[in-house]
């Protein structure tokens, strides 16, 4: 019994984790998309006057 609670709770933790690190991964891709997206804004701008 005490074997198959602690199984679940370390699934749960990675599942967290996972799920944090997802979420991480993501952020930084969004800003880093953002980023770049203004650059090349500010880029076709300037060209464009």
């Amino acid at each position: 019994m005490e074997n198959e609670k602690s199984e679940k709770g370390r699934n749960l933790e990675f599942v967290f984790l996972g799920t944090i690190v997802v979420l991480l991964v993501v952020q930084t891709l969004f800003s880093i998309f953002n980023f770049v997206g203004i650059q090349q804004l500010k880029r076709s701008f300037t060209t464009g006057m």
